[in-house]
């Protein structure tokens, strides 16, 4: 799955990155068209690491992050190809 492709998952209705909602990794995997277990993955990895918050034992994603997250990784595939 290319970058670009992530980044349009990520596009949708802003209202939950405005209220403050914290999506669960279904909620996640299904933005970002993967599975489950490569959301649970990428959370707990070095790198490249989704940005999680931990409540309690259940992993939760701000929306806001994800989409910095995938502008960072859209920024470093730009460098790499310069």
């Amino acid at each position: 799955m290319s970058i670009s492709s992530l980044y349009k998952a990520m596009e949708g209705p802003k209202n939950s990155a405005q209220d403050g909602t914290l999506l669960a990794p279904q909620d996640v995997a299904r933005r970002l068209q993967v599975s489950v277990a490569w959301v649970r993955d990428h959370s707990t990895r070095k790198h490249p690491r989704l940005p999680v918050v931990r409540v309690g034992g259940l992993l939760r994603y701000h929306p806001v992050d994800l989409e910095r997250w995938i502008e960072d990784l859209r920024a470093a595939g730009i460098r790499r190809a310069s």
